[in-house]
């Protein structure tokens, strides 16, 4: 997997050669790209169809999400391919907590690597500090990966905190951990 940067796009190829231009958005109520919201919001609504049959109350959920973001406790970005909403994630910024809450890439464009690119744009988004996250026990494995290479532990694991009878597992990251440079920007990815 190669990402390169070309101006404000980035590009990844997959072993079969094809290339995808794509580009990030980060929208937060520090930034003025929050009019993109709505225009992008149509857009990630069928990427939720997944989250919401894992999670309870989900649209419930996210519509709380959208409201916050206007108040600095959320940050959405946004990895655009060809005005297409490739992958996105929902981050938490509290007192009580900074979260990874939502971190989903398109089907069409999984496994190139867009992933571990949106988790380390996700963990820039702290700066330094403890980062957590939850899964339900049947995404453990496919997460695995991702959460090794960017040194989550598992804290707990939690027996009906969301779903009867499904496991939560409850993931930490310290923050003050070296996640992201200009570099990176240029690098190899596997």
């Amino acid at each position: 997997m190669i990402c390169r940067k070309n101006g404000s796009k980035f590009f990844f190829k997959e072993e079969s050669g094809l290339g995808y231009p794509f580009s990030t958005l980060v929208l937060n109520a520090h930034n003025k790209n929050l009019f993109y919201m709505s225009k992008y919001q149509s857009l990630i609504s069928p990427l939720l169809s997944d989250v919401n049959n894992q999670y309870p109350n989900f649209p419930v959920w996210y519509s709380k999400v959208a409201y916050e973001l206007l108040f600095g406790f959320r940050t959405f970005i946004l990895i655009l391919c060809e005005n297409n909403v490739a992958a996105f994630s929902i981050l938490k910024h509290s007192k009580e907590e900074n979260k990874i809450c939502t971190l989903l890439t398109s089907k069409k464009f999984r496994n190139i690597g867009l992933g571990a690119w949106l988790m380390r744009m996700s963990l820039s988004q702290f700066d330094g500090q403890n980062i957590s996250l939850t899964m339900p026990e049947k995404k453990v494995e496919e997460f695995s990966q991702i959460i090794n290479k960017n040194n989550f532990f598992l804290e707990k694991k939690i027996l009906n905190f969301y779903n009867r009878d499904e496991i939560e597992f409850f993931y930490t990251r310290c923050g003050s951990q070296l996640f992201f440079t200009e570099q990176d920007n240029y690098n190899v990815y596997e």
